[in-house]
């Protein structure tokens, strides 16, 4: 370091840096000079009946003038006892300070996000003292296989033995308290956030020490036929099951085996169903019997087929709060066709009751010139939505959530559709300083959130055009009608912050807005 005098004291400024060892002992006693030592171990220690990956981490540092150094000491470390299976995970930061220092560990938590946490500091760990990548994946290959060979010596796995040491931990801790368990016992620990929780040793002792039975015990689930499934299944996802269960019951769910196979084995990925799985109070179908019938047929063809749930379950809640605000409703609809209009009924109906209908009423020039074209040979017809029905039966056709974004007043709607295709398209809507309005196509997909394919690529563009030139050519005015069974009122878009635009009544106010990135 070298330093100059000024009128408020020295100011130091850096002459030269190293990172050698030899330079460190030399300078450590040198108050003109800032050093530090960073200290790293990692570890595979066996000590009696405890085996452990330790992950050592010491920083020490003095400053430039200061005569004492500062030292900070982190362990993060995963073990098992050999004796008796349990596993500890956790951390000890700041040890070094009795006041400031942080503690964590779990016990026994075998699910697979708390492992992959442990694994994920390892690598982490490792980053800055192995700079050359296959190196660093070599030394934690050498690692795990340590601790893996170690862990097997205990374990007579008789054929039982996953890629990862980390997938050995629940089996292990399941072979030392004696439970019988089946090769995909795995399953049930990598979804710690959906439905469904591991036994406990309380469970097992209920269950005489059988795994599945526990399982089933500790969750709520009974049937012979959904046990033998759970034998067989390699993800562990309740929520369709469990929505099954609670709209229909257990025997309709149970006497029919393709339906509960495909509910148990072919689980939804989307985090929608994981809520649902969870709330006992989506389940209020209170309908007759015949209207239970016609509502089992159409969720069977649904399930069976890989559709979405979505719009299904949505006309559940649409039925139940439609029998709340005194209306007379039933389940009718027995096809797609009838249940697409029996849809979009009750949710102009809930609509009416809730948050009124909406009309947009746009600018004739600039709305009567969009028109049909053709391209190889098949006719486009770009459909602009502007009523609450219109968007209510695209929503229900594609199975999307276009219906929320009647009064979104950045968001232009076009459904362009191809015989019995359609791509559900958006336009962000921006108005410059001098109020000139311009679109830009943000989304346009297909049924149920689904990409276009290529062949949809010209047409867009041919639709993107027509957008531009209608723009260019018209003048562009959209009015927001809003009406209940009470009163009425309009908007008109004005312009908003950062060039989008917002509804306005006369005194200003808006409507409410939806943004959304993902708006289907």
């Amino acid at each position: 370091m070298a330093g100059t005098r000024g009128k408020d004291g020295y100011k130091f400024t850096i002459d030269t840096s190293s990172t050698k060892e030899e330079d460190y002992v030399v300078n450590f006693a040198n108050k003109m000079t800032t050093v530090s030592s960073l200290i790293k171990s990692c570890k595979v220690v066996r000590n009696g009946d405890k085996l452990s990956i330790k992950l050592y981490s010491g920083h020490k540092k003095r400053s430039v003038g200061v005569h004492y150094f500062r030292h900070v000491k982190n362990i993060w470390y995963l073990t098992i006892n050999l004796k008796s299976g349990d596993l500890y995970t956790g951390f000890l930061l700041n040890f070094q300070n009795k006041k400031k220092r942080q503690t964590k560990v779990r016990r026994n938590n075998f699910y697979s996000s708390e492992l992959q946490q442990f694994l994920f500091n390892l690598k982490d760990f490792l980053n800055n003292i192995i700079v050359e990548k296959e190196s660093r994946a070599e030394e934690i290959r050498h690692i795990l296989n340590v601790f893996k060979t170690e862990l097997l010596s205990e374990f007579p796995s008789q054929g039982f033995l996953p890629s990862s040491p980390f997938k050995l931990l629940y089996p292990f801790y399941l072979h030392k308290k004696g439970v019988k368990f089946p090769n995909n016992v795995n399953a049930f620990t990598d979804n710690e956030d959906d439905y469904g929780y591991l036994p406990t040793l309380k469970d097992f002792r209920k269950a005489n020490m059988k795994y599945i039975d526990a399982l089933m015990l500790k969750n709520g689930l009974v049937g012979d036929k959904l046990k033998k499934l759970l034998h067989k299944i390699q993800i562990y996802k309740m929520e369709h099951y469990r929505i099954a269960v609670g709209l229909f019951g257990i025997d309709w769910i149970h006497q029919d085996t393709e339906l509960l196979e495909k509910l148990i084995t072919n689980p939804p990925s989307h985090r929608y169903y994981a809520n649902l799985g969870r709330n006992n109070d989506m389940f209020r179908f209170d309908v007759s019997l015949a209207e239970k019938k016609r509502a089992f047929s159409l969720f069977r063809r649904l399930v069976l087929d890989n559709f979405s749930l979505s719009t299904f379950l949505d006309h559940v809640r649409f039925l139940d709060d439609l029998k709340r605000f005194g209306e007379n409703v039933r389940w009718e609809s027995r096809t797609d066709e009838e249940f697409n209009r029996e849809h979009m009924f009750f949710s102009d109906l809930k609509r009416s009751h809730t948050r009124g209908n909406y009309t947009r009423i746009y600018s004739d020039g600039f709305y009567n010139a969009f028109k049909q074209f053709e391209h190889d040979g098949l006719t486009y017809s770009p459909i602009v939505l502007k009523t609450t029905g219109e968007f209510n039966e695209e929503s229900s056709y594609q199975s999307n959530c276009v219906r929320g974004y009647i009064d979104s007043a950045n968001s232009f709607i076009v459904s362009l559709r191809k015989k019995d295709e359609r791509a559900t398209v958006e336009y962000k809507i921006f108005m410059s300083d001098k109020d000139k309005v311009t679109m830009e196509r943000v989304q346009y997909l297909t049924k149920h959130n689904k990409s276009l394919d290529s062949s949809w690529d010209k047409p867009l563009k041919t639709l993107d055009e027509m957008v531009k030139h209608n723009l260019n050519n018209f003048v562009f005015n959209m009015v927001l009608k809003w009406e209940t069974k009470s009163t009425s009122k309009r908007f008109k878009l004005v312009k908003g912050q950062n060039n989008f635009v917002k509804f306005a009544d006369e005194d200003g106010n808006s409507t409410i807005q939806f943004f959304s990135l993902n708006l289907f």
